[in-house]
C-alpha cells in the first residue's frame, strides 16, 4: 500500500546509488526489477542490514511472504541494534 512505500521510501539515505535505483524503479511500478537490484546489493553484500530489509519490503509487496520473512530475519540477524532491525521485526509482524 502507499503508506507502506512512502515510509520505506523516507527512510533511505538520499545519495546511495543502489536505493536510488530501487526507489525510481518502485515509483515506475517495476517492483520486480527493484527486487533483482536488491537480490544482487544483498549477493554483493550479505551482511547489508539496510538491503536486506528492503529486499524483505519488495518481496511483501510483490506477495512472496516466505521470502520477505526470510530475508527480515536475515536483516535482524545481520544488523542487530540498528535501525534495519527495528524496520525489519516491524514488517515481520505484518506478513500473515
Amino acid at each position: 500500500d502507499g503508506k507502506d512505500e512512502d515510509l520505506v521510501v523516507n527512510r533511505l539515505e538520499a545519495g546511495e546509488a543502489q536505493a536510488g535505483l530501487v526507489v525510481a524503479d518502485r515509483h515506475q511500478h517495476a517492483t520486480g526489477a527493484a527486487m533483482h537490484q536488491m537480490a544482487r546489493a544483498v549477493k554483493l553484500n550479505p551482511v547489508d542490514g539496510r538491503s536486506l530489509f528492503i529486499l524483505g519490503y519488495l518481496c511483501r509487496t510483490m506477495g512472496i511472504q516466505d521470502k520477505a520473512a526470510a530475508a527480515l530475519r536475515e536483516c535482524m540477524n545481520v544488523a542487530p541494534n540498528s535501525i534495519w532491525q527495528v524496520y525489519a521485526n516491524e514488517y515481520l509482524g505484518k506478513i500473515a
